[in-house]
């Protein structure tokens, strides 16, 4: 299913379907929709058309526990020690990513 873009008065409105998470490239996240790279629209914006990059990911449980509600992984690490912050990196490719 392709990524879908329409505008509607002044609202930019994007569909990108879920996929089956798979490991970043950084391994860091893992990635549950995206556009796989730049794509134009069909839209257009003062005459010009609008190309976007959709990417959407989530953070392994460990960190999610760490960063509370409204509160990003950067003002997390400002209240925490940054030795106590899992990073994906170390569940790319093991058990946690095949209970996904």
């Amino acid at each position: 299913m392709p990524v879908i873009v329409k505008r509607e008065k002044k609202m930019l409105k994007i569909q990108v379907p879920l996929e089956k998470p798979v490991c970043s490239k950084s391994g860091k996240t893992m990635l549950v929709a995206s556009s796989h790279g730049v794509i134009t629209t069909g839209v257009t914006y003062h005459g010009k058309q609008v190309a976007l990059v959709v990417n959407a990911f989530i953070y392994p449980d460990t960190i999610d526990s760490v960063v509370g509600q409204g509160e990003t992984g950067r003002q997390a690490r400002k209240h925490q020690s940054r030795d106590k912050i899992p990073t994906m990196a170390r569940k790319c490719g093991t058990k946690e990513e095949a209970k996904l």
